[in-house]
């Protein structure tokens, strides 16, 4: 993720000369100016954005951040819009949506390699991994947001034990200066959904895998499992931002003598399922869905969120931890 210094309103002060100087950069891409953020996130909450910019084209992407830098207007990168709520308020800047493009692979006689560039869904990679018979994605099937953002978050599927960065072998990153780099795994220090990318202010523009080569059978056979699993324990086709809290550490669920670091069961166990503020209800399958029912806002996230933490805290004595980010405006 990317923010710049704060700039009240880029769009009341945007006139037709800056128009045309994004008009300029953009060629493959296209602009959108007063943009509505529902739409664009898997939970369907926030208000609207001053700019919206969709491309894949790296040239392009690089100069949007440094035309964001030099006017010092926030500039904000979505990928697949899940493990995020806007503003009510919407977003006072740019909004720099990664398109999706095709992949590349490398083949020898066991293994291959795969770049996916960072808008590519996470999901469609792990189809893509099935056909070309690549095995080590499976946890990636039914993963909604893209590659870039489970590489932020270094995804998880806990009941493999798979994550995002155990394939990894390096990202193509734009830092903020402009200058395009390749960072390692070893250098990204990946960690339980923590990686170094959250403290950085860049971009990651392609990442590339490396798989053992399978029979492409065995390999869907495992992804049909995964998401039947996902069907049976999370809440499917509905409104929702992902799992809203990491789990637990290993050290807290041994000092407060717990049996799992399931953060859906300490959200269960406060008798919290079927919550609700306004639109927006804790969902009765698995506790750390929020679903937003019916137009439900940022306030609603913010107030049902901190009441779940203050509950957990008073019975459990653990602070729990977001994944889903608040994009404020």
């Amino acid at each position: 993720m990317y923010a710049l210094v704060q700039y009240k309103s880029f769009l009341k002060h945007m006139n037709n000369h800056h128009k045309n100087e994004l008009a300029k950069i953009i060629a493959t891409g296209n602009i959108t100016y007063d943009v509505p953020l529902a739409p664009l996130t898997s939970i369907k909450i926030g208000g609207k954005a001053d700019v919206c910019i969709k491309t894949h084209d790296e040239h392009e992407i690089a100069q949007i951040v440094g035309y964001a830098s030099d006017k010092h207007i926030p500039l904000y990168i979505l990928g697949g819009g899940s493990n995020v709520v806007f503003a009510d308020e919407g977003y006072r800047g740019i909004l720099l949506k990664l398109s999706t493009d095709k992949e590349c692979i490398e083949r020898d006689t066991s293994t291959c390699r795969i770049t996916f560039p960072s808008g590519y869904i996470s999901h469609l990679a792990a189809i893509r991994t099935v056909h070309y018979g690549c095995r080590g994605f499976e946890g990636m099937y039914g993963l909604p947001g893209t590659i870039g953002g489970a590489l932020y978050m270094n995804s998880k599927w806990p009941a493999g034990h798979f994550t995002t960065a155990d394939r990894l072998l390096s990202i193509v990153y734009l830092t903020e200066d402009g200058i395009t780099i390749t960072l390692s795994k070893d250098e990204l220090k990946f960690s339980y959904g923590f990686s170094q990318l959250q403290k950085r202010t860049g971009i990651v523009l392609s990442a590339t895998f490396q798989f053992e080569l399978d029979n492409s059978k065995d390999i869907q056979h495992k992804c049909d499992l995964v998401m039947k699993y996902r069907k049976e324990t999370q809440p499917m086709g509905v409104r929702t931002a992902g799992c809203i809290f990491k789990n637990i550490s290993i050290e807290e669920q041994k000092k407060e003598g717990l049996p799992t670091r399931s953060a859906g069961y300490l959200i269960d166990k406060c008798g919290l399922k079927g919550e609700r503020r306004n639109g927006l209800v804790i969902s009765e399958k698995h506790a750390n869905f929020f679903i937003n029912e019916k137009s439900a806002t940022a306030k609603d996230f913010i107030y049902l969120k901190e009441k779940v933490k203050d509950r957990v805290y008073n019975q459990f004595h653990v602070s729990l931890r977001e994944e889903v980010l608040v994009v404020q405006s």
